[in-house]
């Protein structure tokens, strides 16, 4: 795991359509997540040290006005606390 994100915070943020903004390395649990939203989104994913390319992409997707940000409920059910605590349990009695 890399980085300190609670699959509850990615659920919340997924479940009220906020933006999703991901400063960090390509390969993480975070963007993994995000890859499973499908082509509907357009999280911003950039590396540490990318402030450029942040406000670029941030500036480009205020100039849209119309992103739909519904997530697929699959995905928020995947980071509910429901599925969650389950696959908590069945890792604890492994």
């Amino acid at each position: 795991m890399v980085g300190l994100v609670h699959p509850c915070q990615i659920s919340n943020i997924l479940t009220v359509g906020a933006p999703v903004i991901c400063i960090g390395p390509q390969a993480s649990h975070v963007t993994e997540i995000l890859d499973r939203l499908g082509t509907g989104h357009s999280p911003l994913v950039v590396a540490h040290g990318e402030a450029e390319i942040l406000v670029r992409r941030v500036r480009d997707l205020q100039a849209q006005r119309t992103v739909d940000r519904q997530c697929p409920a699959q995905v928020t059910a995947a980071f509910a606390k429901g599925g969650l605590l389950s696959q908590l349990i069945a890792a604890l009695e492994n």
